[in-house]
């Protein structure tokens, strides 16, 4: 598994050639985890600590990412804010939202916004696998 610190503080772990995860959270330990078991699923994983990093990577690589995993609650910009910009950039972008707490309004209104799935945290390996799987048509 190759690991690699990018020049903007984002992380990047992975087998080329497959498919690359954007995961946003603000919690160093989701991130951590989530780049891991992501890796161990043979994904490629790039984190952002938060919005504005998010979109940051994602307005450079675009063309690169398959998926984005976004975190509802951030503290310097939510979920929804982070998503509308990642659409204003790339509409249609694939995104799977997650949350701590249960599908409330705010994410509900995402799904219809055209948000793919919801994960509650903490994820089930089995869970996010398969969910990852429907989102990307495999």
């Amino acid at each position: 598994m190759e690991n690699d610190l990018k020049n903007d503080g984002s992380f990047e772990t992975g087998r080329v050639g497959k498919q690359l995860v954007l995961l946003i959270d603000d919690e160093e330990m989701i991130r951590d985890v989530g780049r891991q078991v992501l890796g161990m699923l043979g994904y490629r994983v790039i984190t952002a600590a938060g919005g504005k990093q998010a979109i940051e990577i994602f307005s450079r690589r675009k063309e690169e990412i398959d998926l984005v995993i976004l975190d509802l609650s951030m503290p310097d910009m939510d979920g929804e804010a982070t998503f509308e910009a990642l659409w204003e950039i790339a509409p249609g972008t694939k995104v799977i939202l997650s949350s701590g707490f249960s599908l409330d309004s705010k994410a509900r209104a995402l799904l219809e916004k055209g948000c793919c799935a919801f994960m509650q945290k903490p994820f089930k390996i089995s869970i996010l696998k398969s969910t990852i799987e429907k989102v990307l048509g495999r």
